[in-house]
Formats: C-alpha cells, structure tokens, sequence
C-alpha cells in the first residue's frame, strides 16, 4: 500500500496544490490534473466543510468525499463538447480513495529497527547502515511529523 501521506503532507506538496486553484484553471488544465492533487485538494474542502482534521474513515465519510470530488469533476467537465475528451484523472481519484486515503503510520518492523540499540547507540564501529537508518528516525522524529 503506497504512503502517500495525504494526511500529513510535506510542505512542498501542499504548497504545489495549493498553486491550484480549480475555479480558475482552464478546461484543458482542468483535464490534466494529476489524480493526486485532486485527492488533496478534495480532502482540504472535505476537511474544511465538516471542520475536521483528519481523514474520512467511515462509509458515509468516504461517500461525502466522493460528492466533493464529484462536484469537482462535474466543474471540469462543464462545456465540454468533445466526448474524446477524458476525464479519467477525477475518475482515477476515485477509483483510488480507498487506497491513497490512509492514515500515515510507521510500520511495526520500521518502530523496530528504530529502537534497536544499534540504532541509538552509534559508534565509530557501527555498520553504516545503523547511520542510515538512525538518519531516518531523526527525519521522521523532527521533519516527517511522527
């Protein structure tokens, strides 16, 4: 299951989406957006409209969801005459919720190798990938908020 950490997204991310603005795109940029940015631009209104913070979970969360996300796809889709033209990307966002609307957490065997002591306790005889892997509990500790 891919991370793709909607729920706590890396500032440059947010920054990116948020450099779109759907009532002023063009109906060609419109049809190119990436699925993800729709995702994330469709789980900010999500998050605002029920004053929350977090991602929806339940059935009737996640169908709140894709009215959003519908509304979103029926914007893109005003005035368009060409029927080749796809909106497979909003259709692709949807499809996809279930998958890439996941809480990010640190897997067991992550939490692990994070306590391991050769991980806490470096030395000039510690296995570079003790370096590594203590580099990415730091990151994840003061940069990657968990």
């Amino acid at each position: 299951i891919p991370d793709l950490r909607l729920d706590r997204p890396l500032i440059t991310f947010s920054n990116y989406c948020n450099s779109f603005n759907f009532d002023c795109l063009t109906r060609e940029e419109h049809l190119h957006l990436p699925s993800l940015i729709i995702l994330f631009k469709t789980l900010q209104q999500w998050q605002k409209q029920f004053n929350r913070d977090d991602l929806p979970c339940t059935r009737i969360e996640k169908d709140e969801f894709k009215k959003i996300l519908e509304k979103f796809s029926y914007h893109s889709a005003y005035d368009i005459h060409d029927h080749n033209k796809s909106l497979e990307n909003f259709d692709e966002a949807k499809r996809t919720i279930p998958s890439r609307l996941i809480k990010t957490n640190l897997s067991s065997t992550i939490k692990e190798l994070f306590q391991d002591q050769s991980c806490l306790e470096l030395t000039n005889q510690t296995h570079i990938f003790w370096f590594i892997v203590h580099a990415l509990k730091l990151f994840t500790e003061n940069e990657g908020q968990g």
